[in-house]
């Protein structure tokens, strides 16, 4: 019985991970052809059983998670000459967690952000949707945020930073249709807000990388 229990266990582990081939772009392609439905989708698709979440997509995490896995594979096969990140960041396993976690505050910023224009308290369970909803616009905006930034640091620097601008530009213009949707917000104070939050998220973030980079000495202490 435990031997059939494991290979049952093997054979959903097996076709869970072939339907993220099919569906992975599949669901990013939605994303970006429409994504403020697929955020409504993301909050919408909550209020089902479980069994029946997210049948005709991936789930916004795992969406956003394999797009991470496949932003450092990538990083993995054209490197930059530079020096090996040390201490626990040196494991491929430890520094996708650590990007995972890293790239995650922008969808909590932006969720937090869409609660308070709601209304609604702040819970676990009252955040879920609004996170799962940033999640998968997340996507075309960490594509186009690291890929820009890891042609800038190749020397291509006017395609970097304009990969990274489209990105934020795109970003801010979703986010901005999101939280003025149901118009109680207008969309001037609704750009405002997200463009604040996008930019909080980021330095935010570039904080988070230093400091973890001066503990794991990867960056120098001043003298």
């Amino acid at each position: 019985m435990d031997f059939m229990r494991l290979l049952k266990s093997i054979e959903e582990l097996l076709y869970e991970v072939a339907t993220w081939v099919l569906f992975y772009p599949l669901t990013v392609a939605r994303v970006v052809r429409r994504p403020v439905a697929m955020m409504a989708y993301a909050e919408r698709e909550l209020g089902d059983e479980v069994e029946e979440q997210y049948v005709d997509a991936l789930s916004p995490p795992i969406c956003l998670l394999i797009t991470l896995f496949l932003l450092h594979v990538v990083e993995r096969i054209f490197p930059r000459v530079e020096a090996e990140i040390p201490g626990v960041l040196s494991s491929d396993n430890n520094l996708l967690a650590f990007r995972a976690v890293l790239f995650s505050i922008f969808p909590l910023l932006l969720g937090l952000v869409h609660l308070k224009q709601r209304g609604v308290k702040l819970t676990r369970h009252s955040l879920r949707p609004s996170f799962y909803a940033q999640c998968y616009v997340a996507v075309p905006f960490v594509v186009a945020a690291s890929l820009g930034l890891s042609l800038a640091s190749r020397g291509l620097t006017v395609p970097g930073l304009a990969l990274m601008a489209a990105g934020y530009a795109w970003y801010a213009a979703v986010q901005t249709i999101w939280q003025s949707r149901d118009g109680k917000t207008s969309r001037a104070m609704a750009l405002l807000a997200s463009s604040a939050t996008i930019v909080g998220a980021t330095i935010l973030l570039i904080a988070v990388t230093a400091i973890t980079g001066f503990a794991i000495g990867m960056v120098p202490p001043a003298d």
